[in-house]
């Protein structure tokens, strides 16, 4: 498992980028976007954050999500603390029943997450996430080890790809892009 200084040099050093050229914050931002894109492809057991807590308001029903959060895996509430039951998903099928009681369904938005019923939720009860984090705010300083280890021969190649595409070394190309789509067919095994 690499940091993330040792992956950008060893991405550098393959893709035939002078050490003097400054392609670091290029490199960086391409290593961050493509572990974004495959964190929204599969849900890695690596980024999975289980009961994280989420502070209840008296009666409110909107919340904002974790800063790193990318996909729910699961919603659950609680009225003592001890006993939880799952909230699940709204769809576009189901009726608001009712406006009084508490949580039995949420609802996703870009503004966070949203619980109904929520008339009855008091300060006192608990409600947990378990959520799949960004794997791109996992590695951020150069010190920061890879957060997905199957993945990162698969990253490294997408970035490379990319890197041989600015360079308009287009006759590399296609190979670039054979090796990151292997490498990602790779990492699947294990799910």
């Amino acid at each position: 498992m690499s940091t993330k200084a040792q992956l950008r040099a060893a991405i550098k050093l393959e893709a035939r980028v002078k050490v003097a050229s400054n392609l670091d914050t290029m490199i960086d931002t391409l290593m961050a976007e493509i572990l974004t894109d495959y964190g929204n492809r599969a849900l890695y057991r690596e980024v999975l954050t289980l009961n994280s807590p989420l502070t209840l308001v008296d009666a409110q029903a909107d919340y904002a999500l974790p800063a790193n959060f990318q996909h729910l895996s699961q919603a659950r509430f609680s009225v003592q603390g001890t006993t939880f039951y799952p909230v699940i998903e709204f769809n576009q099928g189901q009726n608001r029943i009712s406006t009084v009681g508490f949580p039995r369904y949420y609802a996703l938005s870009a503004a966070g997450i949203t619980l109904f019923p929520s008339s009855l939720i008091v300060t006192s009860n608990t409600f947990f996430l378990d959520y799949y984090r960004d794997p791109a705010s996992l590695f951020v300083a150069d010190g920061d080890n890879f957060p997905i280890p199957r993945l990162e021969s698969t990253i490294k190649k997408a970035v490379m790809a990319r890197l041989v595409k600015y360079m308009q070394n287009f006759k590399e190309l296609p190979s670039a892009k054979a090796d990151e789509s292997d490498s990602f067919t790779a990492s699947q095994a294990g799910q």
